[in-house]
């Protein structure tokens, strides 16, 4: 795989901080992303099994690396507590390079 020097965000949403606390820690502590923020609670209105719903739930935006979102990927189907989460990749043009540098350096696989 080429190693490619562009940041992205992922941004996913689960019901509880818990879980949300949950899938940071697995994703920091598998090197598959730098920093996990966690806003909570945020409103969600979305149309699921033909009704309309309103569920309070907690966001996470996850910055990693190009190269690492297939870790990414892989730990969220794993452990994602939805039937079909949200998991939407926001490509991040001109982050400082020494930031670049810091989320490189803590995705990188030993």
């Amino acid at each position: 795989m080429r190693n490619d020097p562009a940041l992205c965000l992922c941004l996913t949403t689960v019901a509880e901080v818990a879980e949300a606390n949950a899938l940071a820690q697995k994703l920091i502590e598998q090197r598959a992303a730098a920093c996990v923020q966690l806003d909570a609670p945020i409103q969600s209105l979305y149309r699921w099994d033909g009704k309309l719903c309103q569920q309070s739930e907690v966001r996470l935006v996850i910055k990693t690396t190009v190269n690492a979102k297939g870790r990414v990927e892989q730990l969220l189907a794993e452990h994602h507590p939805y039937q079909v989460p949200q998991v939407i990749w926001i490509h991040a043009a001109d982050a400082p390079a020494d930031y670049a540098a810091w989320v490189h350096q803590q995705t990188e696989t030993r």
